[in-house]
């Protein structure tokens, strides 16, 4: 980590915290982070000034990402507890999903996907991967709502273009 921000300052590129809360807005789009709200507060615990300890998904930054009608929801790392305290914050329908950690079941909750009903849900997971991802259970969760899954472990490299009126299209390759 260190590294990087040290090379990407070697290389002129600036980075800024990221806390719960602050909002980026440019040209129709709005960016909201939702996560991390800081101390960080793990299951069933307490606001703590010494933060996540060692686990890192803590701290996870949660982005949603809003055009008009489209909606992006990206849930990096972050545990089931984390989605399920930003449920306010998604939009319901939600155009699109980028399911957490890897479709691991720590992430991607009934709640969450219950609540955004997500049309299109994109799982970042490598072909064969030793953790065997994605969970059964977080496939059957999406499915059972009717999202439309795209997986880079099956689909290969692709985008998936929003538009304002939260109509997607689907775009192979880069």
């Amino acid at each position: 980590y260190l590294a990087a921000l040290r090379e990407g300052a070697a290389q002129d590129a600036w980075w800024w915290p990221a806390p719960g809360g602050r909002t980026l807005s440019r040209e129709g789009v709005t960016l909201r982070i939702l996560h991390p709200e800081l101390p960080v507060r793990p299951p069933g615990g307490r606001a703590s000034d010494e933060g996540p300890g060692t686990d890192p998904n803590q701290v996870s930054v949660v982005l949603l990402l809003e055009y008009g009608d489209g909606s992006i929801l990206l849930t990096g790392d972050a545990y089931a507890h984390v989605e399920e305290g930003v449920l306010g914050e998604i939009p319901t329908p939600l155009t699109v999903l980028k399911a957490g950690h890897h479709g691991s079941r720590t992430s991607t909750s009934e709640a969450l996907v219950h609540h955004a009903s997500p049309k299109v849900a994109v799982l970042n997971v490598g072909d064969g991967n030793r953790y065997g991802h994605p969970h059964p259970e977080v496939l059957e969760r999406l499915e059972a709502v009717g999202t439309t899954l795209f997986r880079t472990d099956r689909d290969g490299s692709f985008r998936i273009r929003v538009h304002r009126d939260g109509s997607w299209r689907f775009l192979e390759g880069w």
